[in-house]
C-alpha cells in the first residue's frame, strides 16, 4: 500500500500523459495487503501473506473509451501504457452512454470520516496465535476438532481524472471463520468480523461454532427425504451466514442496476413504490452504517450515497453508476465499479428485529428445519428471483421448540420475493464475514439478522456430503 500521496502522483502520472495527447482519462489505483493464519484439524499450518497495486485506467475520444490495466506504476510503464491504450481507440465502437466526467466534489467524507490513513496490520500473529490456541482448548476433552481461518486485510482505492477530480481513502477488515467436525462428518459453522483484529469476537465464534457441533453429536439423524416422495415445505430458520449469504446474491444480481435496465432482474418488471415484499423487510445500502467496513466513493469518483433499496416491503431504490444513469435517464448513485458489471450494493444493511435465535427456534411447533450454512446457491431464474442452496454446517429438525434430529444437507428451492413475504421473525442484525475476491481484496459489507420464515420449499438431500 502506498498512502495517499503516492497514490495520487501514480493517477496523476496519468492525467498528465492523457491531456499531453489531447485525451480525457479515468483512472484508479488500488492495492490491499492481506495476512491469513489457517488451522486445520486443530493446528495451525499456513501463515501466508500478500500484497498487490493495479493500476486501471480509461481513455476517452468522444464517445469511444478504451481500458487498460498495468501492474507497475513507474513513470516510464505508465507512459507506455497510455500510448498502447491511445492506439486502441479507433479500434472501439461509439458509446453514447458513456459516463461525464466528474468534477472534485464540494465534501469529502473520507476526509471527515478519518478513511485515509493507511492500516497497520504487520501479521496480527498475537492476536490468531491466541484465536487457534482457545479453539484447541475448547476441543480438549471432547471429539471434536476446530479447523478456521483468521483474516486480516487492508486495501486503498485511489481516483482520478481530466476534469480534476481526485479522491483517496483506505479501508479495514478482519475475520475469524470456523468449523467444527465431529464423528460422522458432522460439523458446525460460525464466523465474526470486524474492522480491526482486536475487534472480532473470537469467543463468540468459538461458543457458537462448539455448541452446535456438540449439538449435533448428540441428536439422531433423520433423512426427510428418506421416504422417497419428493420436495415438500417445511417453516425454517436460517441464521445469518445463511441470511447473508442469500442476501449478497440478490443484491449482487437482482438489485444491480444494469440488469434491471436491461429487463434481466425479477425488480425490471416493478416501479419504484411497488410492494415487493412482506412489510417486515427493509434493506438498504448505507455505507456510514457503524457496522460496515465504509466505502465513501464509488470507482468514478462520485460519493456513495445512502440507498434506501426496499422499505417495509416497498421498492425505494436501485443502484446506478454514470452510464447506467445515462441509460435509464436516471442519476449516479455513487455505485460504480468501473466496468461491465453494472451498479451494486456493497455495504448492504437489512433491519432486523428482537429476537434472539433461540427464540427464533423456541417458536418453531410444527416441524421447522433450522439451517446454518448455504452451500452451492445460485440464482437459476434473475426475472424470478429464484435462489437455490444446499444447507450445510448443521441442518436440523426441530419440533414443539426443541431440536428432535441432525439432518443431511437439504436442497432448498424458493422464489426469492415470495419467501420475504413469510419472514416470522428476525435477530438483530450484524456483520458477517463478507465474501471472498480472489486475486484483489476489496471490502463487502453484510449487516443482516438470522430469520425464521414460514413455507420454505425444499427439494432433496444429499447424505453423502
Amino acid at each position: 500500500m502506498r498512502g495517499k500521496t503516492e497514490t495520487l502522483d501514480i493517477l496523476s502520472c496519468v492525467v498528465k500523459e492523457a491531456r499531453r495527447l489531447g485525451l480525457d482519462a479515468e483512472a484508479i489505483w488500488s492495492s490491499y495487503r492481506e495476512a491469513t493464519m489457517r488451522s486445520a484439524w486443530g493446528e495451525v499450518h499456513q501463515t501466508p501473506t500478500a500484497d498487490a497495486g493495479i493500476l486501471e485506467f480509461r481513455l476517452r475520444r468522444g464517445f469511444r473509451a478504451a481500458r487498460i490495466s498495468v501492474a507497475e506504476s513507474n513513470q516510464k510503464a505508465i507512459s507506455a501504457a497510455v500510448k498502447r491504450c491511445s492506439e486502441m481507440l479507433s479500434e472501439v465502437p461509439e458509446n453514447p452512454y458513456l459516463p461525464d466526467l466528474l468534477h472534485p466534489p464540494t465534501d469529502f467524507p473520507e476526509e471527515i470520516g478519518n478513511l485515509q490513513g493507511v492500516p497497520e496490520f504487520p501479521d496480527d500473529l498475537t492476536v490468531k496465535e491466541r484465536a487457534f490456541a482457545h479453539v484447541k482448548r475448547s476441543a480438549r476433552g471432547t471429539q471434536l476438532v476446530g479447523s478456521g481461518r483468521f483474516f486480516t486485510a487492508g486495501c486503498e482505492m485511489g481516483v482520478a481524472n481530466t476534469a480534476g477530480l481526485a479522491r483517496y481513502h483506505t479501508a479495514s477488515y478482519s475475520f475469524l471463520s470456523l468449523v467444527v467436525t465431529g464423528a460422522h462428518g458432522l460439523s458446525s459453522y460460525a464466523d465474526r468480523a470486524s474492522t480491526s483484529p482486536e475487534g472480532v469476537d473470537v469467543d463468540a465464534v468459538i461458543d457458537e461454532a462448539f455448541a452446535r457441533a456438540a449439538r449435533a453429536q448428540q441428536l439422531p439423524f433423520f433423512d426427510p427425504f428418506s421416504d422417497g416422495k419428493g420436495a415438500r415445505r417445511y417453516d425454517s430458520v436460517f441464521t445469518h451466514y445463511a441470511v447473508g449469504e442469500w442476501l449478497y446474491w440478490l443484491s449482487m444480481f437482482i438489485f444491480n442496476g444494469l440488469s434491471v435496465f436491461e429487463g434481466e432482474s425479477f425488480l425490471s418488471g416493478y416501479r419504484i413504490g411497488d410492494r415487493i415484499t412482506g412489510d417486515r423487510f427493509s434493506m438498504r445500502d448505507d455505507w456510514t452504517h457503524p457496522g460496515v467496513i465504509p466505502l465513501p466513493f464509488d470507482l468514478e469518483g462520485a460519493t456513495r450515497s445512502v440507498l434506501p433499496l426496499v422499505e417495509r416491503g416497498i421498492f425505494r431504490g436501485i443502484p446506478c453508476d454514470g452510464m447506467t444513469a445515462k441509460k435509464s435517464g436516471m442519476k449516479s448513485t455513487g455505485h460504480s465499479l468501473f466496468g461491465s458489471w453494472g451498479a451494486v450494493p456493497f455495504c448492504v444493511v437489512v433491519d432486523g428485529g428482537n429476537d434472539t435465535f433461540e427464540t427464533l427456534v423456541a417458536q418453531s411447533v410444527t416441524p421447522t428445519i433450522v439451517g446454518t450454512y448455504f452451500n452451492y446457491p445460485s440464482l437459476p431464474d434473475l426475472r424470478e428471483a429464484v435462489f437455490t442452496a444446499t444447507t450445510r454446517h448443521g441442518t436440523f429438525l426441530v419440533e414443539d421448540g426443541k431440536y428432535k434430529a441432525v439432518c443431511p444437507p437439504l436442497r432448498l428451492r424458493m422464489r426469492s420475493f415470495e419467501a420475504l413475504e413469510r419472514i416470522d421473525g428476525m435477530t438483530p442484525p450484524r456483520l458477517i464475514r463478507g465474501q471472498e475476491n480472489y486475486g484483489m481484496f476489496y471490502p463487502i459489507s453484510l449487516v443482516v439478522p438470522a430469520m425464521r420464515l414460514s413455507d420454505v420449499n425444499f427439494v432433496g438431500s444429499n447424505p453423502t456430503i
